[in-house]
């Protein structure tokens, strides 16, 4: 069975990223007898870091060039007959970070897991609690099915994109802990299609925006809401008009039967009617 997938020089791309190129400054220790071929020593030494993770650059080591020795003098070691030479690098490093995307080749499906190697060089390692729901393990095929599109399966030979979890490093072994969690991630076929359709729906609101009805179509829909919002502000105020005005009568009558009790014209005639 084969799975579409891209090329590697795609993934590289893919990959470009984690990539990085600094000049890089060293403090190597050569044994006397490179005194004679100091660069030839330096190489050496430099070779023993490749593809080693380093503290001091923040990633690993892939390639270094233009190498030189600064200096005309090397300090001996007090306790080792080594020389001290300072030496300096353009260093090519790959330094994955949690959250950035990777592109990795498929080279284990398990029902826990899903194994890779990034670069054709670095493992990876997706485990089930890091793949989202849509997939499910098929260990009959031998893959990852997606439920939602049959054809997006995760099996041996396919390049995935991935984001990465977290980076591991014990004893000079780097390794990668990745995520299928997000959306945007899967096999990398069926990524740049999803990616397309968002990139295609996008242009499509654009031109929709621009169109030359559009503009008039908003702002009539603007001085509609408008006037309804002025209509509602009104029939707001009249309400409380009303509300006003009966407070004020209900005022009078309050006044009026109070009064009626008192002293005032109104009662001393019914006094002295009664009387």
């Amino acid at each position: 069975m084969s799975a579409p997938s891209t090329s590697g020089r795609d993934s590289e791309r893919a990959n470009s990223n984690a990539l990085s190129t600094v000049t890089a400054r060293f403090t190597l220790h050569l044994h006397p007898s490179k005194t004679q071929d100091v660069i030839e020593g330096v190489r050496e030494q430099l070779n023993l870091g490749l593809l080693r993770y380093s503290e001091d650059l923040g990633g690993v080591v892939l390639a270094y060039s233009n190498e030189r020795v600064t200096g005309r003098m090397a300090r001996l070691h007090p306790y080792f007959p080594f020389l001290a030479v300072a030496v300096v690098a353009r260093v090519t490093l790959f330094c994955p970070r949690p959250g950035q995307h990777l592109v990795g080749r498929v080279i284990k499906v398990g029902t826990d897991y899903v194994g890779l190697l990034v670069l054709g060089v670095f493992n990876a390692a997706i485990g089930a609690e890091r793949i989202r729901r849509e997939f499910k393990c098929s260990p009959e095929a031998g893959c990852w099915v997606s439920l939602r599109d049959a054809t997006h399966r995760i099996l041996v030979g396919s390049y995935v994109r991935f984001v990465v979890d977290s980076v591991l490093d014990h004893a000079s072994l780097f390794s990668i802990v990745g995520s299928l969690l997000d959306a945007g991630t899967g096999e990398e076929g069926h990524c740049s299609s999803i990616t397309g359709t968002q990139q295609a729906l996008a242009s499509k609101k654009a031109e929709q925006q621009q169109r030359p009805g559009s503009k008039d179509r908003h702002r009539r829909r603007d001085g509609e809401q408008q006037q309804q919002q002025q209509q509602q502000d009104g029939k707001a105020g009249k309400g409380k008009r009303k509300e006003k005005q009966v407070d004020k009568g209900e005022g009078m009558d309050k006044r009026r039967k109070h009064g009626a009790g008192d002293g005032t014209p109104a009662a001393k005639k019914k006094k002295h009617k009664t009387s």
